[in-house]
């Protein structure tokens, strides 16, 4: 279990791709989304410390208006790299061989696979990339606390 004490030089990232029917236009309507009618969030690692459900949903809003709705090849690219950073981290010793074009090829193919899946399954819904880290406590919070729960959402470890 990591405990978060001080400084912490592993830092990990975590990509979330969320669907929704229409951008937030507010905080607040961001919080709603995000939390219900939820006030706070607990520290993912310590239930005492709580977070402001309405500094997270801020965090998260400013960065959905500086993001444009994922086009579709922009979408692919984004799974596929995402997937072979999956495989890489699962299974490193693949990469020692000189020719993993069949990896790439697999990832591909996932890649477009989950897509086409997705935009079936929330075809109503527009999807954003985003991008949170855990080398501050809200981006933990965010990382690591469920805050995409309530919403359509893809998360994959950057680790």
């Amino acid at each position: 279990m990591k405990y978060r004490n001080s400084f912490i030089s592993n830092s990990s990232s975590t990509s979330f791709i969320i669907g929704l029917e229409n951008k937030p236009k507010s905080v607040e309507e961001t919080q709603q989304l995000l939390f219900g009618n939820e006030k706070y969030l607990p520290d993912p690692f310590n239930d005492a410390v709580l977070y402001p459900a309405k500094e997270i949903a801020k965090v998260v809003f400013e960065d959905l208006t500086q993001t444009e709705p994922l086009q579709n090849k922009e979408f692919v690219d984004l799974i596929y790299y995402l997937k072979l950073q999956e495989e890489y981290i699962r299974n490193p010793e693949y990469w020692k061989f000189e020719d993993n074009k069949v990896i790439c090829k697999i990832c591909k193919s996932r890649a477009k696979d989950t897509v086409d899946f997705l935009q079936r399954k929330w075809s109503n819904r527009q999807f954003y990339h985003l991008e949170y880290h855990d080398d501050t406590d809200i981006g933990c919070a965010i990382e690591k606390g469920g805050v995409f729960d309530l919403l359509p959402h893809v998360e994959i470890s950057n680790h």
